[in-house]
Parts: structure tokens; C-alpha cells; sequence
């Protein structure tokens, strides 16, 4: 339902639009997630050096302008890849880091909306705006246990561009807070409420005007998400709680824009 509702808001914007794009790109994407004890100490890690997804995109102009350029920028994306995952035993209190080597089935959501205004500078474009996102990452640890985050965030965002002729190349920086992060396991009754979800997402954003109508992209986004402990859940009378987690992400992302 949230995606459809997504399409519909595109296509009554286009409607209206004056002058906008679309864009696909393919994604290469890396993980490195681990999750921390009440201690500090390791408990499980996973590792994604490369899996390939997608993003698709649709962007209007608000207001356009020599000076300034203000728009709105729809963006939906999906990932899908295994992980190498190692931990521990759950049941067992003399295990440690490193007794379980195995895979994890990852898949990725995300879908979001941009407001961003551009000012045309002497030396520079600056860059600033808002966005409203919504994640979620399933996580199938095996064939019996899978575990669900979700939230959705706000993002504020600052950048500077900058145009050599066909090319433009610039830098973003994004704050992404959760609200209301939860994560639910198949396995246990009773969500979890996760403390906090913090993400500080740096962008690298390249592209080539090919003709009036078409542009190459190429970025690069590396991004640093924190997940708080949860709250305690019980279930069949033992005790369950989502620890502390960093996730240190990369992205790179090869497609095109087309202009109307």
C-alpha cells in the first residue's frame, strides 16, 4: 500500500509538472554490520561486499530559475543479496565470537521524498533541503528465524555543486532519523522497539550531459546507520532484546536521466 501510494503521488505530480526527469540506475552496494552486548562487546557481524540492486526516480521543478531551482524528487530502490554472517550460540553461555559461520538472506527498501533548493553562486551551487523516507531491511538469519526493521525518517540535507561544461560534480551530506524504528522476529511474539536509528549518509554525485535530454550518472554514497538496544521482550518465559548496532554502507550507482 505505502508504494502505490507512492506511484499515485508521482503521477498526479507529473500532471502538473512544467518541466522534470526520470531516472533508473543499477547499484552495486557493501555492508558491514555488527551488533554489540550490554558490555560493548561483539556479539554477531555480517559482511556484504558486493550485491547488485536498483533505483528508479522521478523529479519535478517547483520553481527553475538562472538563480535558483527548487524541486521535488520521488526515489524508490530495492536490494537483494546474501551476507556472510558470524556469531554465536544463543543457548550457549560458554560460546563465543566466531563458534557460527553461516549466510543471511538480505532484501532492501527504501522509498523517499526530496524537497531540495539550489542557489546559483559565483564560485559554487549550494544546495539545501528536506526529505521523508520510509526503510526497511528484511534480514532471514535461516530457514526458521527472519527479522524485519523498519522505520520511517526525516533527512535534512546541505551540498555544493559545481558545472565544467557537460559535467557536474558534487557533495550532499544527509542526516536520516528514524521515527519509530521497530524490528519483529517471526520467532517471537511481541515487537521490539528500537531506541534510536541514526544514519549520516555522505554523497558523491558525478554526471555528464550526453544531449539536451539525457544525462550519465555516477555516485558514490557512503553512509554510517546506528540502531539502539531495543526493549525487553518475553516470550515462553525467556527473555529477548535487540542490541546495540552500526552498519557501515557503500554504494555505487551507474544509470541514466532522462529529460522532458
Amino acid at each position: 500500500m505505502r508504494y502505490l501510494f507512492g506511484l499515485l503521488l508521482i503521477d498526479a505530480c507529473s500532471a502538473y509538472a512544467q518541466k522534470g526527469s526520470y531516472s533508473l540506475a543499477l547499484v552495486d552496494m557493501g555492508i558491514d554490520y555488527k551488533e554489540y552486548g550490554e558490555d560493548g562487546t561483539l556479539l554477531d557481524s555480517e559482511r556484504l561486499n558486493t550485491t547488485f540492486g536498483f533505483e528508479v526516480g522521478y523529479e519535478f521543478f517547483l520553481y527553475n530559475t538562472d538563480a535558483q531551482d527548487s524541486s521535488l524528487k520521488f526515489l524508490f530502490s530495492m536490494y537483494d543479496g546474501t551476507t556472510e554472517y558470524v556469531g554465536s550460540y544463543l543457548k550457549d553461555r560458554n560460546g563465543s565470537y566466531g563458534d557460527v559461520h553461516s549466510t543471511t538472506q538480505n532484501t532492501l527498501y527504501d522509498l523517499s521524498v526530496e524537497y531540495s533548493n539550489i542557489h546559483t553562486m559565483k564560485q559554487f551551487d549550494f544546495m539545501y533541503g528536506l526529505g521523508l523516507g520510509y526503510h526497511a531491511w528484511n534480514r532471514q538469519l535461516s530457514a526458521r528465524q527472519e527479522e524485519l526493521y523498519s522505520w520511517f525518517y526525516v533527512a535534512p540535507l546541505v551540498g555544493v555543486g559545481k558545472n565544467f561544461g557537460p559535467w557536474s560534480l558534487g557533495a550532499v551530506v544527509r542526516y536520516k532519523y528514524g521515527i519509530n524504528p521497530t524490528m519483529t522476529a517471526n520467532d517471537i511474539s511481541g515487537d521490539f522497539k528500537l531506541s534510536k536509528q541514526d544514519t549520516l549518509e555522505v554523497d558523491i554525485p558525478i554526471s555528464y550531459a550526453y544531449s539536451e535530454d539525457i544525462n550519465f550518472l555516477a555516485e558514490f554514497i557512503y553512509a554510517r546507520q546506528q540502531i539502539g538496544a531495543s526493549n525487553v521482550v518475553y516470550d515462553g518465559g525467556d527473555r529477548y532484546y535487540e542490541p546495540d548496532s552500526t552498519d557501515h554502507q557503500r554504494y555505487l550507482k551507474i544509470g541514466l536521466k532522462f529529460k522532458y
